[in-house]
């Protein structure tokens, strides 16, 4: 990508400025969530809509103790690595 001239990215910074940061447009009257709320009836969950989340549910449940099995055991203290043939072993006492 070449180098714009100053005058150029300076404009350009400045239309994106302008396309972030404008102000929203009013789309008129909204109501508030209490009036959505007030209308809303609190119905129960039907049988089979209980039915599938318990279904669902179960499924997470399976999932995560296959996952939490399956994993493997943790290995005692830090691998270490032998030092390669042929090079010096470190002096004691330094």
């Amino acid at each position: 990508m070449a180098p714009q001239a100053p005058r150029e990215q300076e404009q350009s910074i400045k239309a994106r400025k302008r396309e972030i940061f404008e102000e929203e447009q009013s789309f008129g009257p909204r109501k508030p969530f209490a009036d959505y709320l007030a209308r809303t009836e609190a119905t129960p969950l039907s049988t089979g809509q209980k039915a599938v989340l318990w279904g669902v549910g179960a499924l997470v449940v399976l999932l995560l103790l296959a996952a939490l099995l399956t994993m493997p055991a943790p290995t005692s203290g830090p691998h270490q690595s032998s030092p390669a043939k042929g090079a010096a072993a470190p002096a004691a006492g330094r």
